[in-house]
């Protein structure tokens, strides 16, 4: 197998050794597959895919396992679960699949299908505690298999035809549809089940759920056979009416504050509906989210939180999961507010000779300044404006460039204001790429 590409700037002496580990396993893996085929199958070597398509199942369970042990599906959980690295290295992934498909695409499969399962619970818990997380280190150390149920039979991949929905029931979700294609059906131990919460049109309105292999309602009703040049998993369909426990919920209402109020939270359950004891944890969720930011990572400010209902379980309530309640509050609650971005706005004063105030006024312009007044006094103009602070960075420099050296200013805060919508959107768009999220474009 050729690897010159490994030696290309983008990878670092991690990611070749991670190569050779993979390519160690995958040789162990291989030779133990075909030598229990060989043993087993009454036609000797030559009939291995009918052995693998045979005992697939067992193969998988095995594999998944065994990636485990040897530390290989760390690469697709965060090191906050056991993962290899803080977060999910999409070169390492790269990687692994390159390598392990080369030598068993049954071997990819496993290793693909763990990462593809993990990796909605991983975006969901980044920087929060989510319930659905016990699951990210069983997936890392192979003792638990997943499953990634999106497909329809009427939809295929297409999300805009989505017909499963996952409706509120008492303090839970009920989920009801169908799902095939599942890689890994029949025999995983959590489902990554994609269904519609809401009304918006498309792909919008699309959550997902993690559903536990035992839960009342799903059943795995049909397997379907595939014929394939190389023997891989067969996929299965599954009819999926499963009740989702959600007993930590919270209602709340959220409204703007005036500028530089910040946050603020009112408490105003009554009758029990949530244990004195855990409110706190509901705002300690929020300011949690708050901090960590909604749009492009900045905190969120000027506004304020009423707590007004909720539901609890005697048993399984605790503080941890009404702060995670808390965050999904504020999340929902950002998606309806529709927030904006605030930056800073500078006052800057700019005393230049008469002759550059023309050019001084023009570059203000190009950065988005406003010209608030202006004064001669002994053949030098004085100009005074406000100007987004992101646009200042560099003036001293430029003003010295613009006036032959002969031009000063000074700069205070003034105010924070809105950022304009064409620039928001390219700096939503910006973090979001740092992140590895998909930007949507419009047409």
């Amino acid at each position: 197998m050729q690897r010159t590409h490994l030696e290309w700037p983008f990878f670092d002496a991690t990611h070749r050794a991670l190569a050779a580990d993979a390519d160690r396993w995958a040789i162990g893996a291989v030779q133990r597959r075909n030598t229990e085929a060989e043993m087993r199958s009454p036609h000797g070597s030559g009939h291995r895919d009918d052995y693998v398509e045979a005992n697939v199942d067992a193969i998988c369970r095995r594999h998944v396992a065994s990636l485990g042990a040897a530390g290989l599906l760390r690469h697709c959980v965060p090191a906050r679960f056991g993962g290899a690295s803080p977060r999910v290295d999409s070169r390492a992934l790269c990687v692994m699949r390159e390598t392990l498909a080369w030598h068993d695409g049954l071997a990819d499969f496993a290793f693909a299908m763990q990462g593809l399962g993990a990796g909605p619970i991983a975006l969901a818990a980044e920087g929060t505690e989510h319930p659905a997380a016990v699951w990210l280190e069983k997936v890392a150390q192979g003792r638990a298999i997943a499953a990634f149920a999106l497909s329809e039979p009427d939809a295929g991949s297409d999300v805009v035809a989505m017909t499963t929905r996952a409706v509120r029931d008492g303090a839970g979700w009920r989920i009801d549809g169908c799902k095939t294609w599942i890689s890994n059906g029949g025999i995983a131990d959590f489902y990554c089940v994609f269904a519609r919460t809401g009304d918006e049109p498309g792909s919008r309105g699309i959550s997902a759920f993690v559903v536990p292999a035992d839960a009342p309602g799903l059943t795995v009703a049909q397997r379907i056979e595939v014929e394939r040049l190389r023997a891989l998993e067969p996929e299965r369909a599954a009819r999926l009416r499963i009740e989702v426990p959600a007993h930590d919920l919270t209602d709340m209402g959220v409204e703007p504050l005036p500028r530089g109020a910040d946050f603020e939270f009112v408490d105003e359950i009554f009758g029990g509906s949530i244990p004195r004891q855990y409110i706190p944890a509901v705002e300690k969720g929020i300011q949690d989210a708050r901090t960590k930011g909604y749009l492009a990572g900045f905190p969120v400010v000027d506004f304020k939180v009423t707590l007004y209902d909720g539901s609890y379980h005697d048993v399984d309530s605790n503080e941890l999961s009404f702060k995670t309640a808390g965050r999904i509050a504020f999340k929902k609650a950002m998606e309806q507010a529709k927030p904006t971005l605030l930056e800073p706005i500078m006052k800057v004063e700019i005393t230049i000779p008469d002759e550059f105030a023309g050019a001084i006024m023009g570059d203000l312009n190009s950065r988005r300044g406003r010209i608030q007044g202006m004064d001669n006094k002994a053949g030098k103009t004085i100009v005074r404006a406000e100007a987004p602070m992101s646009e200042m960075l560099t003036y001293g420099v430029d003003l010295t460039s613009m006036t032959q050296g002969r031009g000063s200013f000074n700069m205070e805060m003034s105010h924070y204001d809105v950022v304009p919508a064409q620039i928001q959107e390219k700096i939503v768009a910006q973090h979001k790429v740092g992140k590895g999220e998909e930007v949507e474009v419009e047409e």
